[in-house]
């Protein structure tokens, strides 16, 4: 049986949870990468719609010089 998806306020709230609070402690920067890293699996599992197509690259886009 295919699991509910969370809300959108569960999953905003989740993320919140998940990204890091620098003003209690350091983190390094592979502890920074770990929960973007974390963050964007569990977006892509919970709203599989929004995840990017990896043939894209944002030069295609009209007007943007990089």
């Amino acid at each position: 049986m295919e699991r509910d998806k969370m809300r959108n306020y569960e999953l905003i709230k989740a993320i919140y949870d998940r990204c890091p609070d620098a003003t209690d402690h350091p983190y390094t920067i592979e502890q920074y990468f770990d929960r973007c890293q974390d963050i964007i699996d569990m977006i892509e599992r919970e709203r599989p719609e929004l995840k990017s197509n990896k043939d894209y690259h944002p030069q295609q886009d009209v007007g943007i010089d990089y």
